[in-house]
């Protein structure tokens, strides 16, 4: 269920995590699983509650401490959020998917050189997933490394072709680079051809940038930036 879970879909499957954690409640890591998937559900306070027990639990449960931390953000505490997260840095780092989770709230609340450590790390770790790719993109973006961020975009591309999001953001990336041809023809293979959809190049102001979220926002809330 919780693999599940983090593929995006909310099978009934998940009636068994909640079975499995009414029935051993004092499990820290089904108490972090149940906070994630709460997050997942929008249901933020029941999350914190679940995040708190599985910490009061395991003191050294890292999972646990990030979705605090993102429940934090959600509610606008920042430096609430910082400091959880500085909570983990002396801390194991279970997955390569805690690293990007650490990373992506790291470069939310603008600590974007901790956010790379993360980032390089869950790469290092599992050099296959494109998303990580998309995730790091985006940090440069925000820092205005692009020549890095094209880097990183380019690998996702690779890796996932079919995906469209990772070809906006590399379509997007070249326009801001002024790379307009190429621009054109990765938004091209979006769009299905639907060019008309492009503004003229004089016309493109910050409402046409609004179109393309995923790049030109990097700092989303942190469960959108991987989809």
């Amino acid at each position: 269920a919780y693999a599940q879970m983090l593929n995006g879909s909310k099978p009934e499957e998940f009636a068994d995590l909640n079975r499995i954690v009414n029935a051993e409640p004092k499990r820290p890591l089904y108490n972090a699983y149940s906070a994630v998937l709460k997050i997942s559900e929008g249901k933020y306070l029941e999350a914190l509650s679940f995040s708190i027990t599985a910490n009061e639990l395991d003191p050294g449960h890292a999972s646990a401490y990030l979705s605090r931390a993102e429940i934090y953000i959600h509610f606008g505490l920042d430096a609430s959020a910082k400091e959880i997260l500085g909570a983990t840095m002396g801390l194991d780092i279970p997955t390569a998917g805690d690293y990007i989770n650490r990373g992506q709230l790291f470069a939310f609340l603008g600590e974007e050189d901790l956010a790379n450590l993360d980032l390089d790390e869950a790469i290092r770790i599992n050099p296959k997933n494109a998303s990580f790719y998309t995730a790091r993109g985006k940090v440069h973006v925000s820092r205005g490394d692009f020549d890095s961020a094209l880097d990183d975009f380019n690998s996702a591309v690779r890796l996932d072709p079919a995906k469209g999001e990772y070809l906006v953001n590399r379509g997007v990336l070249y326009e801001i680079k002024g790379m307009t041809q190429d621009s054109v023809a990765d938004l091209a293979v979006v769009l299905a051809g639907d060019l008309a959809y492009l503004p003229p190049v004089e016309d493109r102001d910050a409402d046409y940038f609004e179109v393309y979220k995923p790049i030109t926002a990097p700092n989303s809330r942190p469960r959108d930036i991987i989809k």
